[in-house]
């Protein structure tokens, strides 16, 4: 009697370990990664290249559900979430400090409210691209040497 439930038992567990290996998440690529912004382009269809002197940049943390970076002249954050490619930021704080330069300035608003407006996402190799209300945003991933 103990033979005829063995194999019941063992089918059960097989099929119960296949299902739980098909429930785990993936990992979106654009997380647990640092961007740098290449160039950026807004409802006015100019495209703008990233202006020498500042580093703008965005890490998506897959832990906390935090973007944070540089706008340029500020520190951010703000709460993003992922589905599958598509992404939104909510509620980006910074600092306030005034960047020296006006073409500085006028990035990081740009930046910020493009990242507010973000929809989609594409990342390619070792890029990243987000877009949405009119806006994208090109970075490259930062590299460490």
């Amino acid at each position: 009697m103990k033979s005829c439930l063995v194999l019941p038992l063992l089918v059960l567990m097989v099929a119960a370990g296949l299902l739980a290996s098909g429930c785990q998440t993936v990992k979106s690529p654009l997380v647990d990664r640092t961007w740098v912004l290449t160039s950026y382009n807004g409802p006015d269809n100019v495209p703008h290249d990233a202006a020498a002197g500042a580093t703008v940049n965005a890490t998506f943390d897959s832990t906390t559900g935090q973007v944070t970076g540089s706008g340029g002249c500020n520190s951010y954050g703000g709460a993003f979430h992922v589905d599958r490619l598509n992404v939104t930021v909510d509620s980006i704080v910074h600092t306030e400090r005034a960047c020296l330069d006006p073409a500085l300035n006028t990035q990081e608003t740009n930046f910020f409210t493009a990242l507010q407006a973000a929809q989609e996402f594409r990342v390619g190799h070792e890029t990243l691209t987000i877009t949405g209300g009119g806006w994208e945003l090109d970075f490259k991933e930062k590299t460490t040497p």
